[in-house]
């Protein structure tokens, strides 16, 4: 609850300061397949970040979650929302799930870092942002050493 709560001011203060329009893919697993790697709270999170965005007006949201989050429906979502979004919009991409070293568990199977990064980077907008609720998340720069000098490609 706390971590959600964290995300929650986080996305209202940028609300207030958020360009044009924004675009985002909110994404959130609780009931995998089977019972043993169930989670509670995943896909509620989701939906809440979702709402939160929804109430905007400023915003398009697309939200998925439980055994509608599949490789091919979130790289979709992805293509084609941020598709729209121009270089003074934002898009973001919501993700609460399992994790595994180099990418995120979907329903269906493993969406690997890379592939969410490139279809990042083929958007127009400026203001690109991922949030990532999952084990494994923060090797997602995929760096073996540590770089300060932020640029274009870090």
């Amino acid at each position: 609850m706390k971590r959600l709560l964290s995300f929650l001011v986080i996305f209202l203060l940028a609300i207030t300061v958020l360009p044009a329009r924004t675009y985002i893919v909110s994404v959130g697993i609780a009931d995998y397949p089977g019972t043993q790697n169930d989670l509670r709270v995943s896909a509620n999170d989701a939906k809440t970040i979702a709402g939160i965005f929804n109430k905007n007006g400023k915003a398009e949201v697309d939200c998925f979650v439980n055994s509608d989050v599949t490789i091919q429906k979130v790289c979709s979502a992805m293509r084609q929302t941020f598709a729209k979004a121009t270089s003074s919009d934002a898009i973001i991409f919501y993700f609460s799930g399992h994790g595994i070293p180099g990418g995120l568990v979907c329903y269906d199977g493993f969406l690997d870092y890379s592939s969410i990064l490139k279809i990042m980077k083929q958007s127009k907008a400026q203001q690109k942002m991922i949030f990532v609720d999952a084990c494994f998340a923060g090797k997602m720069r995929n760096t073996n050493k540590r770089n300060t000098n932020y640029s274009k490609e870090n």
